[in-house]
């Protein structure tokens, strides 16, 4: 969720100077468009602030979480007619499955995983490539899917794997819509990512 809202903050930072007129999209200027966003406004401004301060060492259910996956929901309903810009709506998307995802038992495995760096060499179905400084790589969600199963299940247990095949699939589809962020970022191009 963090990695999202640091990759905006490396865009202002790094880039000069930050078109916010990006940000917003071509029709808000727009008295009726206005009226959309001010309507949005109280809930991106909690959705702003809720993100921010989700306790790392949550566990699946926490009220907390599930009280922000409802309000993402709500969020991502207001916005969706709204003339922010396809790169804001994606942002939103992507961390709200972020959020989705580490309230499961395979977000939560990962999470423990990264937490605790195992050493994964007895796995020969991963490659150095594929598990780095403790973070597994978008290559074991997408190319390397059952490896990932046999990890994730020997790691911490049935459990983990119950909702693989929905969760890994809303895995690769965040990371995709992730990339598509950092290309309209950089190279000043919108597309409809989190809709396809």
């Amino acid at each position: 969720m963090r990695s999202t809202l640091i990759l905006l903050l490396c865009y202002s930072v790094y880039s000069a100077p930050m078109d916010f007129t990006d940000m917003l999209g071509e029709k808000c200027q727009d008295a009726a468009e206005k009226i959309k966003l001010t309507q949005c406004a109280p809930m991106l401004t909690e959705f702003g602030q809720e993100s921010m301060v989700i306790d790392p060492e949550a566990k699946v259910g926490d009220p907390k979480i599930v009280s922000l996956i409802t309000l993402c929901k709500k969020l991502m309903i207001c916005i969706e007619p709204t003339c922010l810009s396809e790169t804001i709506k994606d942002t939103t998307y992507v961390t709200c499955t972020e959020i989705e995802l580490r309230n499961t038992e395979l977000g939560s495995c990962i999470t423990k995983i990264e937490k605790e760096k195992p050493d994964m060499s007895k796995y020969t179905c991963m490659g150095p490539e594929d598990y780095k400084n403790g973070v597994i790589q978008l290559g074991m969600y997408t190319s390397n899917q059952e490896c990932l199963r046999s990890v994730l299940k020997d790691y911490c247990g049935e459990k983990s794997i119950e909702n693989y095949d929905a969760d890994i699939q809303k895995a690769v589809k965040m990371a995709q819509v992730t990339q598509s962020i950092v290309i309209q970022l950089f190279a000043g191009n919108s597309t409809n990512g989190w809709m396809k």
